[in-house]
């Protein structure tokens, strides 16, 4: 983070990670949604059904489990929940987060925990440390660039302006 950062006069950041770059600008209004009804409320994402199947198993998907506030119980690159029986609708996570300035600041001095680091995954940091995370969930899903095949996808729709 940038000396300079400390001193940008805002209350929330939006970080949009870099295999999202054709996020749609209503995800990024949704994402700071949850500040508004949780005055203290550190840190938001979002979430989307995930509808190919595939996708459960991937490694590169992150997969969510939420409470029943709707804040994040935990993350993971593994098929969470894991469908021992038919029900349940697994969530996708979106690469999009936002954090009031003031927990960002404290964010960057959290310790690293052994889960973030076997599942390669920051926002497990939040949670360990106890700082919940809002997780909105609804129709974000958008072309990631977590693979090759993906490219061409997004190719596409950065030449003709269409998802």
């Amino acid at each position: 983070m940038s000396p300079d950062f400390r001193e940008r006069d805002c209350d929330v950041v939006i970080n949009v990670q870099g295999d999202e770059p054709l996020i749609d600008p209503a995800a990024i209004r949704a994402v700071v949604e949850p500040f508004r009804q949780e005055s203290f409320l550190p840190m938001a994402t979002l979430a989307h059904p995930i509808q190919d199947k595939n996708a459960l198993d991937d490694p590169n998907i992150v997969k969510v489990v939420c409470d029943d506030k709707g804040h994040a119980l935990y993350f993971s690159r593994a098929p969470i929940p894991f469908p021992r029986t038919a029900g349940g609708t697994p969530l996708q996570h979106v690469g999009l987060y936002a954090y009031r300035k003031e927990f960002l600041l404290i964010y960057s001095s959290l310790s690293a925990c052994e889960s973030e680091k076997a599942e390669q995954l920051e926002q497990l940091r939040v949670l360990h440390h106890g700082y919940p995370i809002a997780v909105t969930v609804g129709d974000f899903s958008c072309v990631t660039l977590i693979r090759p095949k993906t490219s061409p996808k997004a190719e596409a729709i950065l030449r003709n302006g269409v998802q």
